[in-house]
């Protein structure tokens, strides 16, 4: 009922992630009611995460892998996204920023 007052976006931008950079990403906010999320449920909402995703029709997409990206840490892939995101995403598309792959 509440779906056809709700506008159809232009643009969803889908931030993907895997389980593990996930996990890292809560502990380092130490949050603390944050820390009581399970793995268990964490890995039912990236499961449901990509089964939503995977069938979204409704508008554009752009999903974005930040398993490997440092948008905190790493200006430069936030200056790549700001990059991509000046030109127009069409249908689903996927993005990556150039040399992502964090260093330990």
């Amino acid at each position: 009922m509440l779906a056809e007052h709700i506008p159809i976006p232009d643009l969803v931008i889908y931030l993907q992630a895997k389980l593990e950079p996930l996990k890292k990403r809560i502990a380092k906010k130490e949050v603390p009611f944050e820390d009581r999320i399970s793995s268990e449920h964490l890995e039912t909402m990236v499961h449901a995460s990509e089964h939503f995703f995977f069938r979204y029709k409704s508008s554009d997409l752009l999903v974005i892998d930040t398993s490997e990206i440092d948008f905190v840490d790493r200006s430069e892939h936030l200056q790549e996204l700001h990059q991509r995101l000046s030109q127009p995403v069409k249908g689903t598309q996927y993005f990556l920023p150039l040399g992502s792959a964090l260093a330990d």
